[in-house]
């Protein structure tokens, strides 16, 4: 049994569609969706057996994040790793050695485990404007301390990294990776001192530069793939030391995707996808505002330019730039406009970033066979185990 990915129907779940994949399901409920062997499937090893080898998969459901940990300790699954953290490492690795099974470290291929925006679309004209300066958001980056993340959360295996593409991305350069990742929290306050946002008497909090109220941002996130409420909890101390209070709490997906998409939230975090070259710029909802669930950082801008301007509203010149260039690469593919959209990432700090390209654990039942040890990235861009070829694992 394998924890499924999404916690709704997903189209290679569903029932009534026609299928070209490895597996079919054939049955469907709120707590398992099975599938089993497609007898039509195209492939074949290479001694002519047609594939996939395992007759049938059941895909568990899980309610939560810490069910999906309890059963994944248990041994209650052949294979689990959509969900699984590294900062469970040790507990899961335990789990393993008394489940006849064993914990593989496949690279993530994330060049943000955790990344943050604010809403520069945000409905309060104070919020916007301070958003919407590029130094409230370098103050946010300079703030956090990388390092510390990267020893508690991730054992030191992650590397410091702002959001950009993937060292192993012709579009990479150091130089965009290393931009305001220092831990600075001296050059951070002067940012905000520069801004004008003074401290109140106590010297606990910002101050909004209009209300004069205290700087407080609640807002809601999703927890999944990677460690976010960990990580999180060690940002908002951060951003506590330069007077900025935030408070979070983790909702359902099905309830962000309506906050985000009313203009709701004022800030958001989610993790990098597409920043290898197979799938670059494809979803640039990190690197440019788009019209979607997974960033808050221009939702109005993204309907305009979905739209073509039917909806939305209009963004400066320095966002319709960036449109442009992703309107470039998608027809040049070439890295020029993909150097445009890197560049302004790493002066503007549209996307706050953490840390990057991290091992992501992989519970592994010792009766499966044939599971890469070393894998390949468990990313998005990959569509985490395709290159790694399912269809050949057995079970003996």
């Amino acid at each position: 049994m394998v924890p499924a990915p999404w916690p709704g129907e997903h189209p290679t779940q569903s029932l009534d569609r026609p299928k070209l994949t490895a597996f079919v399901p054939v049955r469907d409920t709120p707590s398992m969706c099975t599938l089993e062997r497609n007898p039509y499937y195209h492939a074949v090893d290479p001694e002519g057996n047609q594939l996939p080898y395992i007759d049938q998969l059941n895909m568990d459901r899980a309610a939560d994040l810490a069910v999906y940990d309890a059963k994944l300790v248990g041994g209650s699954y052949d294979f689990a790793a959509f969900q699984a953290r590294i900062i469970y490492y040790a507990t899961y690795a335990e789990g393993a050695a008394s489940s006849n099974a064993r914990i593989l470290l496949w690279p993530s291929g994330k060049s943000s485990e955790v990344m943050y925006n604010v809403n520069l679309n945000h409905p309060d004209p104070e919020w916007r404007e301070v958003f919407a300066d590029d130094r409230f958001r370098k103050a946010l980056s300079l703030a956090i301390n990388r390092d510390e993340i990267n020893s508690v959360v991730y054992f030191d295996n992650a590397s410091v990294n702002q959001l950009t593409a993937t060292p192993t991305s012709r579009h990479y350069r150091p130089e965009y990776a290393s931009a305001y990742t220092a831990y600075d929290v001296e050059g951070a306050n002067a940012l905000l001192d520069e801004m004008g946002l003074e401290w109140n008497d106590a010297r606990t909090h910002r101050l909004w530069p209009v209300s004069k109220e205290p700087m407080i941002i609640s807002w809601d996130l999703v927890e999944t793939e990677t460690p976010k409420g960990p990580v999180t909890e060690l940002v908002e101390e951060y951003w506590k030391a330069v007077g900025i209070e935030i408070r979070w709490k983790s909702v359902t997906r099905n309830l962000l995707t309506q906050r985000v998409l009313a203009n709701e939230e004022p800030m958001s975090l989610w993790h990098s996808g597409d920043t290898m070259d197979t799938l670059f710029l494809s979803r640039p909802f990190p690197f440019a505002p788009l019209d979607g669930d997974e960033s808050t950082w221009g939702v109005l801008w993204g309907r305009w330019y979905n739209t073509r301007g039917e909806a939305g509203e209009e963004p400066p010149q320095e966002i319709k730039d960036l449109y442009q260039a992703l309107d470039d690469y998608m027809i040049t593919y070439d890295t020029e406009p993909g150097q445009v959209v890197l560049a302004s990432q790493a002066e503007h700090i549209w996307t706050v970033g953490t840390v990057g390209m991290a091992p992501h654990p992989l519970f592994v039942r010792n009766t499966l066979k044939n599971v890469s040890e070393s894998g390949g990235y468990w990313t998005w861009d990959t569509l985490w185990t395709y290159t790694e070829f399912p269809e050949q694992w057995f079970l003996a």
